[in-house]
């Protein structure tokens, strides 16, 4: 049967008890549901779940479940119990976290929710609300682990239980070396599952199979050492050889059917999955829908495996080496015979990330001719690229254009200056390709994975600079900052972007006016950034984005992260330096005094046009984690849950250990903090009943701390002595009625002196245990939006919307249209004299609210999060 409160009983319990006092909850009963004549809802033999999800009608994880006998009335007692608690409306939801759904088709649905403050469960057919949730949550654990869901998976995973079991496939194998391996070895880890498909019904059934068979061949996307393993991401395709005609509609490995995870139109059936080999065994940790190959995603991280025995840690490295870039310069041909130049002016070898060492060769198409200033102008056209031995690794490289030559004025023999613009470890540039009197227009090129410079990341005008080649600022793998002058000639920095897909390269809302360091490294990736044991000394970039030249250099100090604080290790000085106004310089910083070999972050703090400036920078090779741990920000206290995020900032594993909580210096529980890998942070929860209150928890200062072998910073919560109920804006409202119109005054309360920004704002009631929209609706209302400043007060009237004269005005216009209408002298007499107020009574009956109706008021904020009010219709 469908499980409905009965209405009576409910308006009677709400007017008993609706301004009652009700601690952290906005509406509670004075009475349970058995003492008011209702009933528990009722179960049945067929259950489903769902979890993961942030909607309760959107899931990514769900199943069914059939009970036992036992089971089944072991799950009604729960629910009996629930119905013998006080039970009460919920405040909000649509901001909450959605636990789990169980529901019956039948019975009930109930959902459990949790907004990091307080948790409940919802009876999603009545819209009550239960706090005590601690024997439906064990019961329901118990059902989730029939469901082959792999909770700690971070991609998006399909709903069905055949499809989460990729997660788990993994196989003990040698480690692979080249691209052929990889592809083999992915193929022999993902058999088995394929193979278990053939046991399967319905869309994810696949019988007999072939590997690259099909229209496309298998194919690496990616490979590299990812957080100290190799990681290689395949496109693995294959033939689906046996689908029955009557299948193929549905088949999610059939072009008859959906293209969707495991099937391309044009490279058919396929898996695309990233893997890891580490300890023997290769498996798979992640994977995406195969229309994303070579979309960027699985291969994030991923920048070579170095098969060639590199020499130099980074191309910077390399680039320092000048006796071993000469030797490698005079390997490659200065005029390579492919090559279309009259003269070549600029020879630059650079090592991509893998170790392989590529040369880029720049020259005139025909003659130049000398200028006064010592630069040689002409007409240049290609630019040629080639492996070491001089050999064409691809078409040459146009500036600006294949059908356009450029006059342009070089210095002959000028390098290019190398950086990493997009921290995928290669090796980027930027290149002029136009001069007038007032500065140039440069290229930036970015190199990528097979050495080709052929990414193009847009060009950009720099006002005041003609160098031939010259180093951009980084502010992240997007943008760089460049000078820009605006339409009064004044001069200032601005954020270029990278991506080519935007109305316009800028960012006007990126504010750049200060004194920037980092270390050559800073914008490498991760697994490039860490200088080794034994660096003497590391080069800085001081940037002055500012109008005037400033001085830097001279003492510096070098501290180390320490949880979320910094300790000083080491002092020494540098030489002295002016920093041209819009340009950089360079330092070299010794970094001999760290003396610790654990993988740490470290920033150097140096004296900048008068302010002290940071620049960070990481250093070591064995892997170490750094803990931050910060707590919720002050709020009421009253809450059944505390939360603490844990932070791992550093370049190794935590294990994971036993932490305490404290109140004011006291323990209060032992707490188990999770393993967390370098780079992730995990959320540690603690509930009042853990802590011994299980009434929520007191007003106080509490404290996480960890307890292992390092030091780790400890995280505070602190938890007002104000009431519960001003975590909201509103904790009720007054409410009359003139005529047909409803006011309803509102006050803010919250604690944290917020204004409440609303963008509109409705009035539902409850019908038969459903909340059903009213005739008191301005959702559509310009006048709906309001700012309520921290104790003000507000009164919003809302018209009855069916009695109005507009709409009585609408439906005679509507009416008018009706002029040559054939139909009963009755109809005739309604369109045209007016719609008599039974009629209007049968159009709107069920939005009309009739007075002692339990009503909500729903307040949507600006920022996408709402509040409900509750109150009985007067």
């Amino acid at each position: 049967m469908r499980y409905r409160f009965p209405a009576a009983a409910l308006a009677a319990l709400t007017a008993m008890s609706l301004l009652s006092s009700c601690s952290s909850k906005p509406v509670l009963y004075s009475g349970s549901l058995a003492s008011a004549g209702m009933s528990a809802p009722e179960t049945s033999e067929e259950i489903s779940l769902a979890r993961g999800y942030s909607s309760w009608y959107t899931s990514t994880s769900t199943g069914n479940c059939t009970l036992t006998h036992d089971e089944r009335e072991k799950l009604q007692n729960i629910l009996s119990r629930m119905s013998e608690q006080p039970l009460f409306l919920p405040k909000i939801e649509d901001t909450a976290n959605v636990e789990y759904t169980i529901s019956s088709f039948q019975g009930f649905s109930a959902v459990k929710y949790n907004d990091g403050w307080d948790s409940w469960v919802k009876f999603m057919e009545s819209g009550l609300c239960c706090s005590d949730t601690k024997e439906l949550d064990e019961f329901t654990a118990e059902l989730f682990k029939r469901l082959p869901a792999n909770d700690n998976s971070t991609t998006s995973t399909p709903a069905d239980p055949e499809i989460v079991s990729l997660l788990e496939c993994s196989l003990e194998c040698p480690m692979p070396a080249n691209n052929e391996e990889y592809i083999a070895t992915a193929q022999a880890v993902l058999k088995p599952w394929l193979n278990s498909l053939s046991n399967v019904s319905g869309r994810y059934r696949l019988g007999a199979f072939q590997y690259d068979k099909g229209r496309h061949k298998s194919e690496v996307d990616a490979a590299g050492y990812y957080n100290g393993a190799l990681e290689f991401a395949v496109f693995t395709a294959f033939s689906a050889d046996d689908i029955a005609d009557e299948e193929t509609e549905n088949s999610a490995f059939s072009e008859s059917g959906s293209y969707d995870t495991f099937y391309h139109y044009y490279f058919g059936p396929s898996v695309y999955a990233r893997f890891r080999w580490e300890d023997g065994v290769c498996r798979v940790v992640d994977y995406a829908d195969v229309f994303g190959f070579q979309s960027g995603r699985l291969s994030n991280g991923l920048y070579g495996v170095n098969t060639y025995s590199p020499e130099y840690p980074t191309f910077f490295e390399f680039l320092a080496d000048t006796d071993r870039v000469k030797e490698y310069e005079e390997r490659f041909p200065d005029v390579p015979a492919f090559a279309i130049f009259y003269e070549s002016i600029s020879q630059n070898v650079y090592m991509i990330s893998d170790g392989r060492v590529f040369a880029i060769t720049i020259g005139y198409e025909e003659e130049p001719t000398k200028q006064p200033d010592g630069t040689l102008r002409g007409e240049w056209f290609e630019n040629v690229y080639g492996d070491i031995e001089g050999n064409l690794i691809n078409s040459p490289v146009y500036y600006p254009g294949p059908d356009d030559t450029q006059l342009i004025n070089f210095h002959d023999g000028f390098k290019l200056v190398f950086d990493d613009y997009n921290m995928d470890g290669n090796p980027d540039y930027a290149i002029k390709i136009d001069s007038d009197e007032n500065g140039s227009t440069y290229y930036v090129k970015c190199i990528d994975n097979s050495g080709k410079p052929y990414l193009e990341r847009g060009e950009v005008y720099v006002p005041g600079r003609f160098d031939d080649s010259l180093r951009m600022q980084v502010l992240d793998d997007t943008l760089l900052a460049v000078p820009r002058k605006d339409s009064s000639g004044n001069i200032s920095m601005a954020a270029f972007s990278f991506n080519l897909n935007r109305d316009t390269n800028f960012v006007d809302d990126v504010q750049i006016d200060d004194v920037r360091m980092y270390s050559q490294r800073s914008y490498l990736p991760e697994e490039l950034r860490s200088y080794e044991d034994g660096t003497q000394s590391i080069v800085m970039h001081i940037w002055n984005n500012t109008a005037q030249d400033i001085a830097a250099g001279g003492s510096y100090t070098i501290e180390k992260r320490v949880g979320a604080g910094w300790e000083e290790v080491y002092s020494g000085s540098c030489s002295d330096v002016t920093v041209p106004a819009f340009d950089n310089v360079d330092v070299n910083i010794d970094v001999s005094g760290i003396t610790d070999s654990r993988k740490m972050e470290y920033r150097v703090a140096m004296n900048a046009g008068g302010n002290t400036v940071y620049g960070g920078f990481w250093m070591g090779s064995t892997g170490a984690p750094q803990l931050v741990i910060s707590g919720e920000e002050e709020c009421p206290r009253g809450g059944n849950k505390l939360s603490f995020t844990v932070e791992n900032s550093g370049s190794g594993d935590f294990s994971g250990a036993s932490g305490k909580l404290l109140l004011s210096g006291k323990e209060l529980c032992d707490v188990e903090i999770p393993r967390i890998s370098s780079g992730e942070s995990a959320e540690v929860s603690i509930t009042s009943v853990m802590a011994g209150m299980p009434k929520g928890f007191s007003a106080g200062e509490y404290t996480l701390k960890i307890v292992c072998d390092e030091t780790f910073s400890e995280g505070t919560a602190k938890l007002l002595d104000i009431a519960p109920e001003r975590r909201y804006f509103f904790d009720g409202c007054k409410t009359s009625k003139s005529g047909d119109t409803l006011k309803i005054t509102l006050k803010n309360r919250i604690y944290s002196e917020k204004a409440a920004e609303a963008s509109y704002y409705s009035v539902y009631h409850l019908r038969d245990g459903m909340w059903q929209s009213s005739s008191y609706n301005n959702a559509f209302d310009a006048s709906s939006e309001f700012t309520l400043e921290p104790g003000d007060v507000i009164t919003l009237e809302l018209a009855d919307f069916t009695r109005s004269e507009d709409i009585m005005n609408q439906l005679k216009a509507m009416a008018s249209q009706f002029q040559d209408y054939e139909g009963t002298n009755e109809e005739l007499s309604i369109l045209k004299n007016g719609i008599p107020e039974e009629i209007m009574e049968e159009m709107y009956g069920d939005m009309r609210t009739a007075s002692g109706e339990l009503c909500r008021l729903t307040v949507n904020f600006k920022d996408g999060s709402s509040e409900y009010v509750y109150f009985i219709m007067p």
